[in-house]
């Protein structure tokens, strides 16, 4: 019972929306999608679904937004698609790698397409290796 409030109460207060279990909402959209993917697997990322190849993040469910990481000219071009943004956390700065739309966007028609593309991307190697190297440890 108190994992369940502060689930709640941590949607709130990060001022998300919880996704809707209705089946026709983006997140069961985006989990139909992400099923026919051996690779991908769902966890929770700060309260919000995400759906990782590997260790990195592809796509997420914030509110009623599908969230996709995808290479900076990409989303470039596909804000220019109605319902298309930058995804902004949080209202803070707009994340250049990662595009925003809900169901109403012409581009939540090609979210199969899309989600393809946003694996692919997750799956291509870092250009900087530092950050997924650990550091060693003493024993």
């Amino acid at each position: 019972m108190r994992r369940a409030t502060l689930l709640a109460t941590s949607y709130l207060r990060v001022g998300v929306q919880k996704p809707n279990p209705d089946h026709n909402t983006p997140l069961a959209s985006l989990r139909v999608v992400a099923a026919q993917y051996d690779d991908i697997h769902e966890r929770a990322m700060f309260g919000c679904p995400g759906f990782f190849a590997g260790t990195t993040m592809a796509a997420c469910v914030c509110g009623d937004l599908i969230v996709l990481k995808l290479p900076v000219d990409r989303v470039t071009a596909l804000l220019q698609t109605p319902g298309c943004s930058y995804f902004k956390p949080y209202d803070r700065t707009p994340m250049r790698q990662w595009l925003a739309f809900g169901a109403g966007s012409p581009a939540f028609d090609a979210l199969a397409d899309l989600f393809n593309e946003a694996v692919s991307f997750a799956r291509t190697p870092s250009l900087n290796k530092q950050r997924h190297v650990k550091a060693p440890t003493k024993r």
